[in-house]
């Protein structure tokens, strides 16, 4: 440590500190957030897969397909959050690569539904319901997030 006019300063380490993803950075959401919902869009997709599997291999696929509709470009769109998460950028040069990001988000959600349907030919309610269950991840997680905080804030104010 140095010493600076009576101010105690830490030398800035060069060391990878692993964090709670869901911690925030200063006045910013965490950059690890849409990477923890993308990452519970997968899992919550496979295992809604998985548990179709029971009506079959095909039922099981389509619902897959309709998952992978929506967590691939949220995949996209995360990782084009997670690049500029460092707020080095001006605020419009930010804005505008957002929403960049977030109209080729949009238009790869469609050239993918596009292929599901007429290339790959899936349909029917399976597809759907995978489509469903990925896009409302990220609803269920943070319901999921506010009981935790709720739960924990509570326990805090008991002791």
């Amino acid at each position: 440590m140095a010493q600076r006019r009576g101010f105690r300063v830490e030398k800035p380490r060069r060391t990878l500190i692993i964090r709670d993803a869901r911690e925030p950075v200063g006045d910013r959401p965490s950059p690890g957030l849409p990477l923890l919902v993308v990452g519970g869009q997968v899992v919550l997709t496979g295992l809604s897969a998985a548990l179709a599997s029971i009506w079959g291999v095909d039922v099981a696929l389509a619902l897959f397909f309709g998952g992978a509709v929506a967590f691939l470009p949220n995949a996209f769109f995360a990782l084009a959050a997670l690049a500029m998460a460092h707020g080095k950028l001006p605020a419009r040069v930010e804005a505008a690569a957002l929403l960049g990001g977030w109209v080729a988000k949009l238009v790869l959600t469609v050239a993918l539904l596009l292929i599901a349907i007429a290339v790959a030919k899936v349909g029917g309610g399976a597809f759907f319901v995978g489509l469903a269950v990925s896009l409302a991840t990220p609803l269920a997680l943070t319901v999921a997030g506010e009981q935790v905080r709720g739960a924990v804030g509570l326990a805090r104010r008991r002791k």
